[in-house]
């Protein structure tokens, strides 16, 4: 049974969703504990639904465990998530929903097409034009220009 997501975490996926129909790169900051990790399986459901995919960019192991944990609690769609994280052993590019490290989804940057990129922790994308989170997005953008993006962190 899905949990009943907190008004705030409605009210942020809905923010989101509106930057991207402002033609905006939308940010949101969220207190430690609030529950990111559903604010991003309720967006990347909304790409499930009408047949697109979803790449999450998440920086370490064991917040793409966490990521994926309720990817699969949330969706009715879990034959549809993957994982591709070199540290848990598992490349699961051709999912529809695709979580990862950024370290191990650089290798298929060039050769995948997203419709979506939300990425955790996002202060890690930093000012860099060589990063490679930006080196990621680059490509992909290249891939799809109609790409759309959107970041969540709790670190100001």
């Amino acid at each position: 049974m899905k949990k009943t997501p907190r008004y705030y975490q409605v009210e942020c996926a809905e923010a989101i969703v509106q930057g991207w129909k402002d033609k905006e790169v939308p940010y949101a900051s969220c207190a430690p504990g609030s529950g990111k990790s559903l604010i991003l399986a309720m967006l990347s459901e909304r790409c499930l639904l009408k047949s697109k995919r979803v790449l999450q960019l998440v920086p370490r192991d064991k917040l793409l465990k966490q990521n994926y944990d309720e990817m699969r609690a949330w969706t009715d769609y879990k034959d549809k998530i993957g994982i591709v994280c070199a540290g848990l052993s598992r490349k699961e590019i051709h999912k529809d929903c695709v979580i990862a490290t950024p370290e191990s989804f650089k290798a298929y940057r060039r050769s995948q097409h997203f419709d979506m990129v939300l990425i955790d922790e996002c202060h890690n994308v930093g000012n860099k034009p060589m990063s490679m989170y930006r080196a990621i997005i680059r490509s992909l953008t290249r891939i799809n220009p109609r790409l759309v993006i959107a970041g969540v962190s709790g670190t100001t």
